[in-house]
């Protein structure tokens, strides 16, 4: 939240209370982008990481966000070092009770000034729609209160349309040239994910072991019995692994007509190969299992 410009208020009875403001209205879409990049980011490593714990059940963030008109901040100071701020308003409670509404990732649930926000943002990874509660869920999240129900939009998971060769081919080759080009959001800043890794990798344990966890890549087929080898490798921000040019062992894809000789010399080598042909289901570390001598430590690949 705070590497996009929000601020964390306090912690809840089972979550917290973060603030961005908005003191323009007109700047509501620039800020309503930052708080769905900041509700992405964070959902997506809570939810695959568990904060490094390991519960019987996955849980899984849920949000909801309101848009205050006419916010009450009070500063409260415990003592001379500590202080905190803490928000009441009308929409304060909405956005509360929005949190308790069931939707897909990212879990976002918005009020309708949000929701035409969200229109304007230019943040494509998150898709609302419109959500009409009905008597009973008027009753069950809004305690039987009609104030801010109308316009509700609800996160949906879009299916995506199969991509082409050559549409993947050219998306890749924009991205290699956006590297190569060192290109900056904003000058001296880096990019909101090159700055929230960067954070990340500077965080607590948990997120130093999420970071570094390995990754499974299976290679395109039909080049050969012998090649190219699948693997598993860390993944690095801003890596480059020769995909769709080139592949371990400098295989070239015939098919890829857009040839990019010069991204030879730069492909990483990955960690450790698999063989051609695997396609690996899964992949999970034994990290100190007590299964007898030689699989203690190590990973478990699912085939």
């Amino acid at each position: 939240m705070k590497l996009r410009g929000g601020t964390f208020l306090k912690w809840t009875g089972d979550g917290f209370l973060a603030w961005f403001e908005t003191p323009l209205h007109r700047e509501l879409p620039e800020r309503t982008r930052s708080l769905l990049e900041a509700v992405w980011h964070l959902t997506f490593t809570v939810n695959t990481t568990q904060l490094g714990s390991s519960p019987t059940k996955n849980f899984r963030l849920r949000h909801g966000v309101a848009y205050e008109h006419d916010a009450l901040l009070t500063t409260i100071a415990r003592s001379a070092k500590h202080k905190s701020l803490d928000i009441t308003g009308r929409a304060v409670v909405l956005a509360f009770r929005l949190s308790g509404i069931p939707a897909p990732f990212p879990g976002l649930v918005a009020d309708a000034t949000i929701a035409k926000a969200s229109k304007g943002a230019g943040f494509d990874a998150i898709h609302l729609k419109s959500w009409e509660p009905s008597a009973e869920d008027l009753l069950r999240y809004f305690k039987g209160q009609a104030w801010g129900t109308r316009g509700i939009a609800i996160s949906e998971q879009r299916k995506r349309r199969p991509s082409s060769l050559r549409s993947v081919v050219n998306k890749s080759d924009r991205h290699i040239r956006l590297v190569e080009e060192n290109v900056r959001a904003r000058a001296g800043e880096g990019t909101f994910s090159e700055r929230y890794t960067h954070a990340l990798s500077h965080g607590p344990e948990w997120a130093k072991v999420a970071l570094a966890e390995e990754s499974l890549f299976i290679e395109r087929d039909m080049l050969g019995s012998d090649g190219p080898a699948d693997y598993m490798t860390t993944v690095d921000f801003g890596t480059f692994y020769g995909w769709p040019f080139y592949f371990w062992g400098g295989i070239q894809d015939p098919r890829v007509q857009q040839s990019r000789p010069d991204l030879r010399q730069y492909t990483k080598r990955p960690d450790y190969a698999l063989g051609p042909h695997v396609a690996a289901l899964g992949i999970d570390f034994a990290k100190g299992a007590q299964l007898g001598e030689g699989f203690g430590r190590g990973a478990f690949v699912a085939l």
